[in-house]
């Protein structure tokens, strides 16, 4: 008896450290919805994100210019997988790129793949005024930041 209690709270401390290494996609909530933001005084970037599930959530983002006529495109998925939590995204035809989770918490999340020069890190997070910042950082001190407002989902007649 003491064995099988023994071994009962060995497998719960494992199973509990399992689930604090790959924690759950749903913490990323403050990132749902659809956003809009500037790059520089002409260029407007979109970025859609669904609401997400355990193991998944998806984005569309979208690039335009001063005309609103898009320029750039790319998919993202940020999923739980065999290799833990990561940020995927490819666009305009180019390959797919990994970033591994770095770090959580309530309304900030850090995805770095350091083999690449840029972006080698990619964040967002919630702002006190409810915009969300999403920033790349590459070698260096490359970076872009883009603050997003929420907007109305397109498509949405409501």
């Amino acid at each position: 008896m003491r064995r099988l209690l023994g071994l009962c709270l060995l497998f719960g401390s494992v199973t509990a450290a399992a689930a604090q290494s790959h924690p759950k996609v749903t913490r990323l909530d403050f990132m749902a919805g659809c956003w809009e933001g500037s790059l520089g005084r002409e260029d407007l970037v979109q970025e859609n994100w669904t609401a997400p599930t355990d193991n998944m959530m998806l984005a569309t983002t979208r690039y335009l210019n001063k005309d609103k006529q898009a320029t750039g495109w790319e998919f993202t998925r940020i999923v739980l997988d065999s290799m833990g939590v990561a940020f995927i995204a490819a666009g305009n035809g180019e390959p797919e790129h990994r970033y591994a989770l770095a770090t959580i918490s309530s309304e900030y999340v850090l995805f770095e793949n350091l083999t690449k020069p840029f972006p080698q890190k990619i964040s967002y997070r919630m702002a006190s005024d409810g915009a969300l910042i999403a920033r790349n950082e590459g070698e260096g001190q490359l970076s872009v930041e883009v603050r997003f407002t929420r907007v109305r989902c397109p498509g949405d007649r409501r």
